[in-house]
């Protein structure tokens, strides 16, 4: 299998026929294909703070994911996009879109959301930017789950070299076993250079090439005694 046919499978996963699609919402959907949880995100910041926790949906575009988020319990949430937009039919205030570029956010303060999550944007940004700009936005002990289309063939040198590296871990959706049974559970490749290593010296992988079709995953975490 190679690289062109890893994308075509990647693209295919999408129209569903990698993974069943159990979500209703927007925000499930992108959970279920990432292999992420808000909830355990949300549950494990609030053992540090008091809620509401502040989460934002960074390319939100129509905020139909921060509307889902904004129905948690504890959350208050916020779409960030160039353009936002408010979804038709949902009850999400206005003054919760924020207009700004995800590669210079200075109408966001430093240190300002618990939590956020980004899908199918990243890539299109300039990450030597992007990643750090995220990085300020969270409060110290905040998480970041953020989807970067390919980022293991395109966007290696900009992971590699970017002033936030050691606050990232790759993780990919990988079948719980070999039997093809749609069974799926996250799997930990460590950090940036440690899954770049792993892909070097084996290729052919086969874990590894379903991760890379599913999409992998970059968490960001800020240490919570930084500041």
């Amino acid at each position: 299998m190679n690289l062109i046919d890893l994308q075509i499978l990647a693209m295919e996963s999408h129209g569903g026929n990698l993974q069943t699609s159990k979500g209703t919402s927007m925000l499930e959907k992108q959970q279920e294909y990432l292999g992420v949880s808000v909830a355990y995100g949300v549950a494990e910041i609030s053992t540090r703070y008091d809620t509401p926790l502040l989460v934002a949906d960074l390319g939100c575009y129509v905020a139909s994911v921060a509307a889902d988020l904004n129905e948690m319990h504890g959350v208050k949430s916020f779409g960030v996009d160039l353009r936002p937009h408010l979804p038709e039919g949902r009850n999400f205030p206005k003054y919760r879109l924020i207009v700004a570029d995800l590669n210079s956010m200075p109408e966001i303060a430093d240190n300002t959301f618990h939590y956020v999550m980004s899908f199918n944007v990243l890539a299109y940004t300039k990450l030597e930017q992007s990643l750090p700009e995220i990085f300020r936005i969270l409060k110290p002990g905040g998480i970041a789950d953020l989807d970067i289309e390919f980022w293991e063939m395109h966007h290696r040198n900009e992971l590699e070299n970017t002033p936030v590296h050691e606050s990232l871990r790759v993780k990919g959706i990988v079948p719980v076993n070999s039997k093809g049974n749609n069974d799926w559970e996250t799997k930990d490749f460590g950090t940036i250079n440690e899954h770049l290593v792993r892909i070097d010296s084996d290729p052919e992988d086969l874990t590894f090439k379903i991760a890379v079709a599913r999409g992998t995953m970059i968490e960001m975490r800020k240490p919570y005694t930084l500041y």
